[in-house]
């Protein structure tokens, strides 16, 4: 493709999406003939620091990627002009983010079942001491077969209050961090049940939790202020399940739940509350629809209009 990045091994064949600070390609992997997505960072590393950090994140990456939930990860690596680039599984049906714009808020079944996939997913990364950072409805995307994946450890890496950390607020996105992330404070795994807590909310409603619409250019003492409000009810949800999220997104993180397992295990009680099995939505026309997965507990949802780099 004219103008995109080289990746030895990868033929380049469209452009997914593109952000501030890289663009995901749909391209070819030529020894196997298999389409993926290739992630390439828009920054140069410029010295053997940047690049051993870079190095360390997709470990920690891949420490986690086995998990059903979490997006597969088949190579890494860096271009003859210096960029980072990651090979990933190719998710053709959207994120979270793209179902927010075309469809708005979410069946409460549907959100109940993500949160659990994705907060188990999160727990995996958690024992292995990765903190996954940026949770928000851009980064859970939807395989072929209609299952939520956890994506863009990008911002991750392993948790060790000894080292230093990488990410910067210009990477995260306010609506969903915590408020510890603008408090120069070092993320851990509560950063992760917050962000969770607030796209599970964002889904029921619509909207972020307390964050405006047009919000986009808040102060650091204005957005301190949201994460002060209280987070309102949500008409026709039960007060239990708002009880959950409301626990998961407490100011101070040890107010919050004290883990991802914990917070799995609480959105799965208030599930099975509301009895049926886990609905399954599958588009007909998607490769692999009639696949069934045991002890899958996940929504499948209709296909969508895939849009990467969206912060809704």
């Amino acid at each position: 493709m004219e103008g995109a990045a080289s990746v030895p091994g990868f033929t380049i064949l469209s452009v997914l999406g593109s952000g501030g600070f890289s663009t995901v390609y749909r391209a070819l992997q030529e020894s196997i003939g298999r389409e993926v997505a290739v992630k390439i960072d828009h920054r140069v590393l410029l010295d053997e620091a940047d690049r051993s950090r870079f190095r360390a994140e997709v470990r920690a990456a891949g420490q986690v990627s086995g998990h059903p939930n979490v997006i597969d990860i088949h190579d890494a690596g860096i271009t003859a002009d210096g960029r980072a680039y990651l090979v990933m599984e190719l998710c053709p049906a959207g994120s979270l983010a793209d179902y927010l714009r075309q469809h708005g808020s979410m069946p409460l079944t549907q959100v109940l079942d993500v949160g659990v996939a994705i907060a188990d997913a999160l727990a995996a990364a958690h024992r292995v001491g990765v903190v996954h950072r940026d949770v928000k409805p851009a980064n859970v995307l939807y395989d072929r077969y209609g299952h939520p994946e956890l994506a863009d450890f990008g911002l991750a890496a392993r948790y060790d209050p000894t080292t230093e950390s990488t990410s910067t607020l210009e990477l995260l996105t306010p609506a969903y961090a915590a408020p510890e992330m603008f408090w120069s404070r070092r993320p851990t795994p509560a950063v992760d049940v917050y962000g969770l807590s607030a796209t599970l909310y964002a889904l029921l409603t619509g909207r972020p939790p307390r964050w405006p619409r047009g919000g986009g250019n808040l102060t650091d003492a204005e957005i301190a202020g949201l994460h002060s409000a209280p987070v309102p009810g949500i008409a026709g949800v039960p007060d239990s399940v708002v009880a959950v999220l409301r626990a998961g997104m407490a100011r101070e993180p040890e107010n919050r739940l004290p883990t991802a397992g914990a917070l799995r295990d609480a959105l799965r009680a208030q599930r099975a509350a509301l009895g049926t099995a886990p609905e399954r939505l599958a588009d007909p026309g998607a490769p692999g629809a009639d696949h069934d997965v045991a002890d899958q507990p996940t929504a499948r949802l209709p296909r969508l209009r895939p849009s990467v780099g969206g912060d809704t």
